[in-house]
């Protein structure tokens, strides 16, 4: 049976704007536009919201969740239908008994478990059940680095390079959209040039991109997009795409004019087609792991947990955080946390958590991070908001969540996660931008930028995936 939709405004950037129309689809196929919609078939009325293609979200981590999430979750609440997973590093493949274990620990909150060695084989997995939104990877760095020699501080070499080369050649063929890096993280960050080197060319000579989360969002900004930047001219990488673009701490805020400076002169200077994401907030989120001691920065959580089993490293620990000025607890979230004892607490400070506990927050940060800092993550409110307006209102920004998709279950997530899509759009709108260019950003200019397999137009033989909003 045909359903029809009416009383919407159709919108997709480039074939309509804010037209009202009906829309006819069968089989999950747009077939035609009617003016007028014959009796005895379903009718959806849009009560005059937009509908446009549904979204893609460029930036996300649902890799293994959107196994458990036949509706979407927060992701199709959201407003996305497409996502782009395998980020900053992290991808659950290729896998190798080198990298198994920790692959197996990172997804320990999910059913699924690895069953596959490359990427052709996690998508058979995924086509095997039912999905709430469509999934597309990149080839995570660390993964690829530490399914060939661990998680380890150790330089590759060169018959090292060569089988890193190969599993992203074949990640490349099977399907992967490009190469993710995540050089803030271990084991990426032991990654010296050459084996970058190797690994961007790859990319190049299959027209594929890469995208960079930096070695660093503040100090060393722009340092770290002129070593990537340098990286892709050596190597003749045109498509060059930097993770969630931010001027991180407030030391940091007044190199936003430096840095689109840089990023201005990318194509001339360096050959590089540059484009960033970013979601539409001030709060950052990563490992809580990594607010404490500089030595364990290069560290993984699954080796921090094991030395802080050691007395005196857990007592240095606890002094550096207790150092730590009371702001930093007030301005630190708990987002994220398996421990029975602390997950409902996600939303609140670690001021406010520690008031509840009568401990300093040092010690219940402390006790996080010794028990479960692999599932333990915080957001630190580190950003600024005018330079987020600029980034997120530049032409060559797309919207990303940089988050994992969550199922509706009225705990506490991270803004982010269910509507950086919606407080993007409205961000944008207050600036000037139109409507149509945003919603183009949303769509089918994000799948020309990354090669998606997707129509994200309102076409007649276009899959009817739609946003209503």
């Amino acid at each position: 049976m045909k359903q029809f939709y009416t009383n919407v405004k159709l919108i997709d950037g480039r074939n309509f704007f804010e037209e009202q129309k009906n829309i006819a689809v069968e089989n999950g196929v747009i077939i035609e536009f009617p003016e007028v919609i014959p009796e005895g078939h379903e009718v959806i009325d849009g009560g005059g919201k937009y509908l446009s293609p549904a979204w893609i979200d460029v930036h996300g981590h649902s890799d293994m969740a959107i196994f458990e999430l036949v509706d979407g979750g927060t992701r199709r609440s959201g407003g996305f239908g497409v996502e782009i997973a395998g980020n900053c590093g992290l991808s659950p493949f290729p896998v190798s008994e080198l990298n198994f274990e920790n692959l197996e620990r990172i997804y320990a909150d999910y059913e699924q478990k690895i069953n596959w060695s490359n990427y052709s084989e996690y998508v058979q997995s995924l086509m095997a059940q039912k999905r709430g939104f469509e999934l597309f990877s990149l080839c995570g760095h660390n993964t690829l680095h530490a399914a060939v020699i661990g998680y380890d501080e150790k330089k590759a070499d060169a018959d090292d390079i060569k089988k890193m080369t190969l599993l992203l050649s074949e990640a490349l063929e099977q399907g992967a959209l490009g190469l993710s890096l995540g050089l803030l993280y271990s084991p990426g960050r032991f990654a010296a040039e050459n084996e970058l080197d190797a690994l961007f060319k790859c990319c190049a000579e299959r027209e594929k991109i890469v995208c960079a989360h930096l070695r660093s969002e503040g100090d060393f900004l722009l340092e770290s997009i002129i070593e990537m930047f340098e990286i892709c001219r050596k190597n003749g990488l045109h498509d060059f795409h930097i993770s969630h673009l931010k001027t991180a701490k407030a030391v940091n805020f007044h190199k936003i004019d430096a840095l689109f400076a840089l990023l201005d002169c990318a194509e001339k200077d360096y050959g590089v087609n540059v484009t960033f994401d970013r979601y539409p907030f001030t709060q950052s989120m990563t490992q809580l792991s990594v607010i404490g001691p500089e030595k364990y920065l290069a560290v993984p959580d699954r080796i921090i947990m094991e030395k802080l089993e050691n007395p005196v490293e857990k007592v240095e620990f606890l002094k550096y955080l207790s150092d730590l000025p009371p702001e930093k607890w007030q301005k630190t979230t708990l987002a994220k946390c398996r421990l029975e004892k602390y997950r409902k607490f996600c939303g609140m400070t670690f001021a406010e958590i520690g008031e509840f506990f009568g401990a300093v927050p040092a010690e219940v940060a402390l006790e996080m991070i010794a028990e479960d800092s692999v599932g333990t993550c915080a957001a630190f409110e580190t950003l600024s908001e005018d330079n987020m307006l600029r980034i997120i209102c530049d032409r060559r920004c797309f919207c990303g969540s940089d988050e994992t998709a969550v199922k509706l279950d009225g705990e506490w997530h991270m803004p982010r996660n269910q509507f950086s899509g919606l407080r993007t759009i409205e961000l944008q709108k207050c600036k000037g931008i139109d409507l149509s260019e945003i919603i183009a950003k949303l769509t089918w200019r994000a799948a020309e930028r990354f090669k998606l397999p997707v129509n994200s137009q309102l076409l007649i033989g276009a899959k009817a995936d739609f946003t209503l909003f």
